[in-house]
């Protein structure tokens, strides 16, 4: 009987250090995904905020943010990969993401999105299209950033005019700039812009306006096509309203943030933005009291209205050993729940139709006339795919014509040699 006993009080000390080994491995065979950190302090913020709502709601997935560390993003991402060092999760827009799909450096999603279509289902068709490339889904949208024109009710209450009507055009928007550019003190210099040559790529929509592009297709472009008369049109009004109207500041004339340009230094009176101009305006009233609203971008000659949108991705890396894992923390940061949190804590539009039409839309006050962001999503279309020296091409150019160091002709020509040599070097077009 003693020996029955110690054979049986054996066995189940064993049983237990074998429960206790499993527990613990239960323990350790968590799943790690690494993710870059995202670069503003309010983007990082919400993304922190998320990770910990995502390691609530489970316990297989652990995420681990990846610091900038005061680089560049792009930069980090580039020496991460060279040095082998672990990322799942990267992002940027899809100027970026997509061509880097096209090298194979981010993981095509579209067999995840279509396993998952009901997590997509309310996000707005034109935001998912911004990251898909000839059928492969290379990015998922985080945010969403449509254009409208930013503009100062007291300016133009200050010249006497009417606000500007969602369906004005180019010649409108002109006419009105003459009025709204002021040389207060009469020395020669104006003082207050109609409007600033806009920042980034947001006077993309005025040369669409006129049916002219750069490339001849916006994902995966093959060739220069800024030799046409629609483009030497759009050009030469861009010229003009800079030279000749006097109604656009020329290129580096008046930098930092435009809504500041707008409500706190009043040096112009409009700007050509996007959503994320917002979260600069709506804090510049506050402490100024200058009011401002939106109204569409205006229309071109041709009758049409193309709007710049733009996104902020999520992308797995090709070299990502865990790409489920990864995928379950984007599709966790696609969620409403986590899209209601980007609304009250970055206070962005996001592609979540939902979201944006409840939450986003009743978040403030001002704009009065916000949902000409929403309308506008549907005539919204991504900067061409071009990077490095090939967007630097179009940049460079594009702000000398501006300042009128060169010639339209020799702008487009130096321009079609830095695009054509990019093109050259990409996998899709040899």
């Amino acid at each position: 009987m003693t020996v029955h006993r110690r054979r049986t009080g054996a066995a189940r000390f064993v049983l237990l250090l074998s429960c206790v080994f499993f527990v613990s491995s239960l323990a350790t065979a968590q799943t790690t995904v690494y993710m870059l950190e995202f670069m503003r302090p309010e983007e990082s913020a919400w993304q922190r905020r998320v990770i910990d709502l995502f390691h609530e709601r489970q316990d297989q997935i652990r995420v681990e943010i990846v610091s900038v560390a005061g680089t560049n993003a792009i930069q980090k991402m580039r020496v991460m990969l060279v040095a082998g060092e672990p990322l799942d999760i990267g992002y940027y827009d899809p100027h970026v993401v997509n061509n880097w799909g096209s090298e194979g450096i981010a993981r095509d999603l579209t067999p995840y999105v279509e396993r998952d279509k009901a997590v997509f289902e309310e996000f707005f068709p034109p935001a998912m299209d911004l990251f898909n490339v000839r059928g492969r889904q290379y990015g998922i949208p985080i945010d969403l950033q449509a254009m409208a024109t930013f503009y100062s009710q007291k300016a133009f209450d200050e010249a006497g005019l009417a606000y500007p009507h969602p369906d004005w055009t180019w010649d409108d928007f002109a006419a009105l700039g003459r009025r709204l550019s002021v040389d207060r003190d009469g020395d020669g210099v104006i003082d207050r812009w109609a409007v600033r040559f806009p920042e980034w790529m947001h006077w993309m929509p005025m040369i669409w306006a006129f049916d002219a592009d750069f490339v001849d297709r916006v994902k995966e472009p093959t060739a220069f096509t800024g030799d046409t008369l629609e483009m030497q049109r759009a050009l030469e009004f861009m010229v003009d309203l800079i030279h000749g109207q006097k109604v656009m500041a020329p290129p580096g004339v008046i930098t930092g943030r435009t809504a500041d340009n707008i409500v706190r230094t009043e040096v112009i009176a409009m700007g050509l933005g996007n959503t994320i101009y917002m979260q600069h305006a709506i804090p510049a009233e506050q402490a100024t009291g200058v009011p401002w609203n939106v109204t569409r971008l205006p229309i071109g000659p041709t009758g049409n209205r193309p709007s710049l949108l733009n996104a902020i991705g999520l992308l797995i890396f090709e070299t990502s050993q865990v790409p489920t894992a990864a995928w379950e923390v984007i599709k966790f940061f696609s969620s409403r729940d986590a899209m209601e949190l980007a609304v009250s804590m970055r206070g962005t539009m996001v592609p979540h139709r939902g979201v944006t039409v409840e939450s986003w839309m009743n978040a403030y006050t001002s704009p009065k006339d916000r949902h000409f962001f929403i309308e506008a999503i549907a005539e919204g279309r991504g900067i061409p795919n071009l990077v490095d020296d090939g967007l630097s091409a179009v940049r460079t150019q594009i702000d000398r014509i501006g300042q009128g160091q060169v010639t339209i002709p020799e702008g487009l020509e130096a321009m079609r040699t830095g695009v054509e040599n990019w093109l050259r070097q990409q996998p899709w077009v040899n």
